[in-house]
């Protein structure tokens, strides 16, 4: 039997993606403590729910299509395409975004979606 090629492989403080994935980023617990420090505790709290909303709409969604997901919250940057510098490189803690999706297929360029319209997002990218 053939071995398993992992959807994600991590090196060092970097996920290295090669594979069909939509990339889920979460904050970490010293994000979101930085962010409530910024203001307003209760409007960060409706913020969250509506984004832990959408996302857990969009994984129902992506999980019923087979998209394999990988949440990402701790790790410093992510890597598409290749374990090379040809790849693209995001740093996730200079996301302007707390929480966000991106989607990636090998050959195309990965594109953060929409996460309130998952579906056509979907259909836009990998169709």
């Amino acid at each position: 039997m053939p071995a398993i090629t992992p959807v994600v492989v991590k090196a060092n403080d970097t996920l290295v993606i090669e594979k069909k994935t939509a990339i889920f980023i979460r904050p970490n617990d010293a994000r979101i403590d930085k962010e409530k420090k910024k203001g307003d505790e209760e409007g960060f709290a409706t913020t969250a729910n509506d984004y832990l909303y959408y996302m857990s709409t969009a994984q129902e969604f992506l999980d019923s299509v087979k998209v394999p997901i990988v949440d990402v919250s701790d790790e410093k940057f992510i890597r598409f395409g290749a374990n090379n510098k040809k790849g693209q490189l995001i740093e996730v803690g200079k996301s302007p975004e707390l929480w966000s999706i991106y989607l990636f297929e090998p050959g195309k360029k990965v594109k953060q979606v929409d996460m309130t319209m998952i579906e056509e997002e979907y259909e836009s990218y990998f169709k």
